[in-house]
């Protein structure tokens, strides 16, 4: 292990530490490590949180109260009267003026509350509340963000409410997030855009330049980041990878057909002789599964996507952490370049529908006709379809008849 990993491992596992000590910072902040992190709060002690919270906005209103409201309405199930309380909470809190005598209230600079009070109005899903929690929003938030003496995670979290509320709207404003807010929020599903290479690395900069006591906030941010971009990390392949990537291991396939085994005679004396054969779209579908799974560990197939009225479709490899899909055809003489470019052209239509969780497609096409000169035109075709981020054709080896 190099000394840049064995630091990246250490701090690693002191923001661990940190995290674990959110309790020292009031139960807001316990609160929002239990979203981010629910390893680390358990259903039970945060509805014990979510209880005193609701109680106290019917006695003694504090801003706080709904923003840890806000969290818990997205970790588990709670009584009708929590969401009763937030839903006051959040009127209550809209009708406060966001400066008193020249200076911002506490709550316009505090960067968890608003992220918290961002997701509970999400959570409600109440449209009259959402539009009356933008415009108090839209009000006071630009001036606030520039407010002196604002640390990087506070105007972090702060930005990051405002994206959640955005994209209630169908706006986007997530490409001011910090990297490390940015994959934090992707990974709880509340961004649906891929982190770049370069979000990714500027994450793992952010922890090895970490100072030790960051706060829990800010280190629960930095965990959960961490922690997702190792689940989605390749076993095999060195650092990460992205679908590119994955479009040029496949290109690589025809290397290692060299191999096929393919024996006219045994190669031992009191062997059989063997043929691999590949006759149709399930043993190209095993041949992709066999060279992927081993490096993707959250590689899945013949998974079912969301129906599409009462379409089932079912995807042949799936890798989740890259929102991609790898979709096998099998051409055989008979079939014609533009009824597998159709074909391609129905699947995404499916696969890629409004309630997708995936967003790209690579079209993986095993030629057993070997009819090379239509692949250039192939590929472009496929690769103007929406979704088709890429396309591959592999010809049979020509010792396969």
């Amino acid at each position: 292990m190099s000394r840049s990993e064995v630091l990246l491992v250490d701090t690693y596992q002191s923001l661990l530490r940190e995290v674990r000590s959110a309790s020292r910072e009031g139960e807001l902040c316990l609160a929002m490590v239990g979203w981010l992190l629910p390893d680390f709060l358990t259903g039970e002690e945060l509805q014990t949180i979510a209880n005193r919270a609701a109680n106290q906005l019917g006695v003694q209103r504090n801003y706080r109260d709904v923003a840890i409201l806000g969290y818990a309405l997205n970790v588990a199930p709670l009584q009708d009267s929590f969401k009763e309380a937030a839903t006051q909470g959040i009127s209550w809190l809209i009708g406060r003026p966001p400066q008193f005598d020249g200076q911002f209230a506490d709550f316009c600079t505090d960067g968890v509350a608003l992220l918290g009070i961002a997701l509970g109005v999400k959570a409600l899903g109440n449209p009259g509340l959402f539009t009356a929690v933008w415009t108090w929003f839209e009000g006071w938030f630009k001036t606030a963000l520039a407010a002196p003496k604002l640390d990087h995670t506070q105007r972090g979290l702060m930005i990051a409410a405002k994206v959640l509320l955005k994209s209630a709207s169908n706006a986007d404003n997530s490409a001011t997030l910090p990297a490390e807010v940015y994959v934090a929020l992707y990974s709880k599903g509340e961004i649906s855009t891929q982190p770049t290479g370069g979000q990714e690395l500027s994450v793992l900069d952010a922890i090895r330049s970490q100072t030790p006591s960051p706060g829990a906030a800010r280190a629960a941010i930095l965990v959960v980041a961490y922690k997702f971009l190792q689940r989605s990390a390749p076993l095999i392949l060195p650092g990460r990878a992205f679908v590119a990537d994955v479009a040029e291991l496949l290109r690589k396939i025809p290397a290692g057909l060299r191999r096929w085994t393919w024996e006219e005679n045994p190669k031992t004396k009191d062997g059989t002789p063997r043929k691999w054969h590949i006759d149709h779209e399930y043993h190209v579908q095993n041949l992709l599964w066999f060279l992927l799974s081993p490096i993707f560990p959250d590689a899945r197939d013949e998974e079912y996507a969301p129906s599409v009225g009462s379409v089932h479709p079912r995807l042949d490899i799936a890798i989740p952490s890259l929102k991609l899909i790898i979709e096998a055809k099998y051409m055989r003489r008979k079939d014609t370049p533009e009824a597998i470019i159709r074909q391609i052209a129905e699947d995404s239509g499916l696969y890629l529908s409004k309630n997708s969780d995936y967003q790209a497609i690579i079209a993986f096409v095993w030629d057993a006709s070997r009819r090379s000169e239509e692949h250039p035109l192939m590929i472009e075709g496929m690769k103007q379809i929406d979704g088709v981020v890429d396309a591959v054709l592999v010809s049979s080896p020509s010792f396969i008849e």
